[in-house]
């Protein structure tokens, strides 16, 4: 490996996880830390469904391999919910518009 590579993995995971934080947000702050540690660990099962999952099925990909993929996008994705679950908190129901009556 040499260092482009990594920087180029670091700036794709870096992106990853600001649209996983602005996909939290657009999903109303979710209440409660866990919930929304749940939530980037939920969302670490998708690439692992559509990517790792196809290539184990059609290109004969190691079971192992495609474990140990499934492995690291969720545990991933659940370490990062970690620390954008702690940024991103609840907001407080004195932010949040009011309901307008019809």
């Amino acid at each position: 490996m040499i260092p482009s590579q990594l920087l180029t993995q670091l700036g794709t995971d870096m992106v990853a996880m600001i649209l996983a934080g602005i996909l939290l947000v657009q999903a109303g702050g979710l209440p409660g830390f866990g919930k929304r540690v749940l939530f980037f660990t939920l969302m670490g099962i998708l690439p692992a469904l559509r990517t790792d999952l196809s290539y184990w099925n059609w290109y004969g990909f190691p079971t192992v391999y495609t474990a140990a993929q499934f492995t690291v996008n969720i545990v991933g994705f659940c370490v990062a919910g970690l620390v954008l679950a702690k940024i991103i908190a609840t907001p407080s129901p004195a932010l949040l518009p009011k309901a307008r009556a019809a």
